[in-house]
């Protein structure tokens, strides 16, 4: 769990259907969730470059959001 706190710090990580926090809440609110219909094989999460933030401020951040997980 710890290691998505950073990538996904409310809830995770949904593949198929979010209904707690879609892409657009007017049209989720319009139409309702788009579950994906198709057959998953598999997932691949491949993160971009590093964000310019000071990394004491994200290893803060970090610490804090895993304390709230014990």
């Amino acid at each position: 769990m710890q290691m998505l706190i950073g990538l996904a710090p409310m809830e995770g990580i949904d593949v198929g259907i979010d209904r707690r926090s879609p892409v657009s809440w007017p049209v989720y609110e319009r139409h309702g969730a788009f579950p994906y219909s198709g057959d998953l094989i598999s997932v691949t999460y491949l993160p971009g470059e590093p964000a310019d933030y000071d990394p004491r401020e994200v290893l803060a951040a970090l610490r804090a959001a895993a304390e709230s997980y014990d």
